[in-house]
């Protein structure tokens, strides 16, 4: 049973998530630390969808941020779409930057479980999407904001800068965002 759930997650993240198409180049990184169940998902979606995936395994990094080896680095680079699913973040390194000037759509998923992995990828993505962007509307045309609870909190805030939204679609290159932490 997990099996078929995690399967069918992995295609969310590979056709609803990533939007890949046929023929894309597909990369898939992990590391040693990583449960590789995850990372097979993976692999399975992406060549159900007609894709063409690597999966490369690489030694865990011991901190945040550090670069991955050269080679996972030009493989990033000859991608259409890199999933990270690393245990420390490659969102900061210049690999990453890197392959996104080269073309690449990047999804990071640091630090993911298994378990976490199903739980995210469950949710209905094209209503989180719609729920997303248009809260993200309503806060770019905001100048300030407030956040009150019943126990007491009452936050405001000046809003007076760009707004990044991140709502676990790929679909355009935009250098300029500072990470991609799509699907986690």
């Amino acid at each position: 049973m997990k099996a078929i759930e995690l399967q069918r997650c992995a295609r969310v993240a590979i056709e609803t998530c990533g939007r890949v198409r046929p023929k894309e180049r597909v990369l898939i990184v992990t590391d040693t630390l990583r449960d590789q169940s995850v990372a097979h998902a993976l692999m399975a979606a992406a060549l159900a969808a007609d894709a063409e995936p690597v999966l490369m395994v690489m030694p865990t990094r011991r901190s945040t941020p550090q670069e991955p080896p050269a080679a996972v680095r030009a493989a990033m680079q000859a991608a259409d779409i890199a999933l990270l699913y690393t245990t420390y973040s490659l969102t900061h390194s210049s690999a990453r930057v890197e392959a996104q000037k080269a073309g690449a759509r990047i999804i990071t998923m640091p630090g993911v479980t298994e378990d976490g992995f199903l739980r995210t990828l469950s949710v209905d993505m094209d209503r989180l999407v719609r729920l997303t962007n248009g809260l993200a509307d309503r806060v770019a045309r905001a100048r300030t904001a407030r956040v009150t609870t019943a126990l007491g909190t009452d936050m405001r805030y000046e809003l007076e800068h760009p707004l990044a939204t991140m709502d676990g679609v790929v679909e355009s290159l935009e250098i300029s965002t500072p990470s991609l932490q799509a699907c986690s």
